[in-house]
């Protein structure tokens, strides 16, 4: 997918038939993802349960991987900066891949829902 990122600019995807997206590859992550990804390293073993700052991902006894929600990333960093010895933090976006594949999960469920529903109504009369 590296290089896909790399030469492509421009990404249309169409779904059913249908134009659902026309626009700049970065832009998918930024409307569909709701999530950033924050990798900690710490001084020290981290002791804390750090499940409150967001869901854990990875974890070793001297890093973590947390999913955090765009609009939290800068206090949930802050908040971390100050309950913990850390060492080094990035944030990161998450890959277009998983974006994609939770978008196109939703949607495939979302399609089947309306599909069920008239075969359930009719099987209830």
């Amino acid at each position: 997918m590296q290089d896909i990122q790399e030469l492509c600019h421009r990404v249309l995807v169409i779904d059913h038939g249908k134009i659902f997206f026309d626009g700049p590859l970065d832009e998918i992550v930024d409307r569909f993802s709701g999530y950033k990804i924050l990798s900690l390293t710490f001084e020290k073993e981290a002791t804390r349960d750090l499940s409150a700052f967001g869901e854990v991902t990875e974890q070793t006894p001297v890093s973590v991987q947390l999913k955090v929600p765009r609009a939290k990333v800068t206090e949930t960093c802050r908040e971390l900066l100050e309950a913990c010895d850390v060492s080094d933090i990035n944030v990161q976006e998450v890959p277009v891949e998983e974006v994609i594949r939770q978008l196109f999960g939703e949607r495939r469920e979302s399609h089947r829902a309306t599909d069920l529903a008239p075969t359930e109504a009719a099987q209830a009369t």
